[in-house]
Parts: structure tokens; sequence; C-alpha cells
């Protein structure tokens, strides 16, 4: 403690510091390999948790690069031919998920395995932002190799079965298109990326009026309409689209982030098919969805 009459008093605390990824009683996972993944590329910026992934992918053959914060992504990734990325969520000035959007949307990397290991409990969103898997902080290094395992195995695959090319001009032809009217920027992109991993086409409004216009320029399979809305609230553009006999058995989900006693109701009596309160959970949007949808139109994506 120093301490300064007039001026005040300054408190310095030390806390001893443990890393967040060594679990007491590690494995050993020296006599394991993986056939496909020989290289990783590592996005953390907390020193012990680096130097225990680094280790542990060592004792499996694979190489790892550790990328500089400040340095540019795809500059490092056109460098390097990266068989995996680990990425971390909370990095200082940096934020994971856009890292892990910047990858996912760069069509060269678009593929790329991505393993998100955070201390938060975020596999939902990890899965959605298109991350191939998740590791919760602390984890073991068999867990580790348990996940690594598993994209190894899709990556053997994926090399046995080539998809033919007309078919999957013909499946990309079939998507079904979601209409998607939120005006929370941060709500809105974690929702389509969920849906674009789902195998949905969106397409995005965000006010009423626009979500209105969007259904009768471009005739959405289903519609997912936030009620809280500027210019046009969600239930107004509701009722109107309703209104239009084109559109009177468009399945439509109804969003709100405000929980009160009777939204179900004023909802459903708008013309939405069911409802759903945010936060979102992934698992019910896309059983809402499913439920809506044909048989022969249902996504197969859960969490699991």
């Amino acid at each position: 403690m120093e301490s300064e009459a007039g001026v005040g008093s300054k408190f310095t605390v030390a806390l001893p510091v443990k890393s967040s990824m060594v679990e007491p009683q590690a494995s050993d996972i020296s006599n394991k390999t993986m056939q496909h993944i020989k290289k990783a590329l590592i996005i953390e910026d907390f020193l012990d948790d680096i130097s225990f992934l680094s280790d542990n992918l060592a004792k499996l053959n694979i190489e790892s690069v550790v990328f500089r914060l400040d340095s540019v992504l795809e500059e490092v990734l056109e460098s390097n031919d990266f068989d995996i990325v680990f990425l971390d969520i909370l990095l200082w000035g940096h934020s994971g998920w856009d890292i892990l959007l910047e990858i996912r949307k760069n069509p060269k990397y678009s593929e790329l395995p991505v393993i998100v290991n955070s201390i938060l409990k975020e596999k939902s969103r990890a899965l959605a932002f298109g991350a191939d898997g998740f590791l919760n902080k602390p984890y073991s290094p068999n867990a580790l190799y348990e996940a690594l395992h598993k994209i190894d195995v899709k990556i053997a695959k994926s090399n046995q079965n080539k998809i033919n090319i007309k078919g999957l001009e013909d499946m990309t032809r079939n998507k079904l298109l979601i209409l998607l009217a939120e005006d929370n920027e941060a709500n809105l992109q974690t929702l389509e990326a969920f849906l674009e991993y789902a195998g949905f086409e969106v397409t995005i409004a965000r006010n009423g009026k626009e979500a209105v216009e969007s259904v009768v320029e471009n005739k959405p399979d289903l519609a997912l309409i936030d009620i809280q809305m500027p210019k046009m609230d969600g239930l107004e553009a509701t009722r109107i689209i309703r209104q239009n006999k084109n559109f009177e058995n468009l399945p439509i989900i109804a969003l709100t982030a405000l929980a009160m006693p009777g939204d179900k109701e004023r909802c459903l009596s708008a013309g939405a098919n069911t409802y759903i309160s945010k936060p979102v959970n992934f698992d019910t949007l896309i059983n809402s969805i499913n439920s809506l949808l044909p048989d022969d139109k249902k996504t197969l994506v859960s969490e699991s």
C-alpha cells in the first residue's frame, strides 16, 4: 500500500496465475497420430495456453504456428499450408468471432477446419459461426485428441467421397430462402451465420417496411421477423404480409426480446405461426423451422 495525505491510497495485490487449460491429471497422447492433420495455426494470446496446446500437438506430430495479433490473417494463411486452426475467442483487442467469420467468408479458407477453444461455454454459437469443433477450457490432452480425431476422420471421408459438381449445383439451386427481419446488428450476424450453416439462403430486412417489401420481391420459403423494429414493427409487418393472398400460408416465426405476458398471443393473432423469445436458442430455432417445413425440406443441423 502507498498512501499520501490529501492525495489518496494505492493498493497493489499480487495473485498467483494458474493456466486456464492444464488439468491436474493430464493424459499422455504421445503414442497417437493423425493421418491428415500435420500443421496447425494457433490464434491465442495467453502464453500458458499456447504452450499447452503446442506441446500436445507436437506429441501428435503436428507442427504449430502461433498467429501474432498484429499480423494480417490472410497473409499468414496464404504463406502456410495449414490443416487446421485453433481459435480462442477472448483475445486482447480482437474478437475471435470476427476472426472466425473472416475465415469462413473467404472462399479460399471456407472449408479449413477450425476448432474454437475457449473458457466461454459457447458451443452452439461457435458451431453457428462455422466452427468444426469446440473445446471448453480447461480440457485434457485426450479431449484435444478426440476433437482432432473427429476432424481427421471427416477429412478422410471427404477425400474418399468427392462430391459430383452437377449434384452440388442442383443442391445450391434448391436451397430454401429465409427472410431474416432484424434491426440489431449483433443478433442479425449471429442468426444469419447460423442459418447459412444450417444450409439456408438468407435475405435481410432491417425494419418492418423492408420485411414486407422483401416478402413480395424475394418470395421466401419462411420468415423470421423481430417484433421490435423501427419504421414499422414486426406485428404490423406480419399483418400486412397476411393480407396478401399470395403469402397467407408463408411460415412466419416471430422473435421478441421483451418476453412479456401476452406476447405469444399477440404474435399469433397478427398472423405468426409460432413465437420464439430472445436470446434465441439454436436448437429451439431449428425445431421451430422444421415444424413448419415439409419433411423433404427439413434441416438436420443440431448442436451435437
